[in-house]
């Protein structure tokens, strides 16, 4: 599962992508929530462009937000099957965090990063809900750097993959991959 996530705004690729794109955005940095608007990069249909979309589909009964969804089902879920197959995201991030119990009820805050980049790439969908674009996280099965903290993770992306992960036909092979290994980080 992903629940929270981080933006380091002073990363020099993401300001080059924002500055670079003659876009005015707005978007939080820092550590991000479900229901917080963050950076995302999508295509419009010649070009992958930064945009800001808001983190979570709306629950059907209004309260709260679906902010993952498992990549191994979304094909067949109504809410997310037709953004899989059109609108697919990219959203860029310093990493993820992730809980873990430890001695009874304390829980202790993980944070999870790209081994070798500054920047972890994770795959999303989005979907229009009135007038705003809303995304959400795919996630799938835990690999080992991750098993001990949660069964599951968000679908990572290689800075290089991301063209074909947004404006590709054949994405089953993002879906059905074990993410690689994360670097892992206790927090404060």
């Amino acid at each position: 599962m992903c629940g929270r996530f981080e933006i380091d705004p002073d990363i020099p690729e993401l300001k080059t992508l924002v500055s670079g794109s003659g876009l005015s955005l707005q978007y939080k940095t820092g550590e991000i929530f479900p229901a917080d608007t963050a950076l995302v990069l999508t295509s419009n249909g010649n070009d992958i462009i930064p945009a800001s979309m808001i983190w979570g589909f709306p629950k059907w009964d209004g309260k709260g937000v679906i902010f993952n969804a498992r990549s191994e089902t979304a094909h067949e879920k109504p809410m997310f099957k037709n953004a899989l197959m059109r609108q697919r995201i990219a959203i860029p991030t310093t990493g993820f965090y992730e809980w873990k119990a430890e001695g009874g009820r304390t829980k202790t805050k993980f944070f999870f990063t790209h081994p070798s980049e500054n920047i972890l790439w994770l795959a999303g969908i989005y979907s229009r809900f009135g007038n705003e674009n809303r995304f959400t996280i795919l996630t799938t099965s835990a690999n080992d750097s991750m098993a001990p903290y949660h069964h599951r993770m968000p679908v990572l992306l290689e800075k290089e993959e991301i063209e074909t992960w947004i404006n590709g036909e054949d994405i089953r092979s993002f879906l059905d991959r074990t993410p690689h290994s994360l670097t892992v980080g206790k927090t404060i």
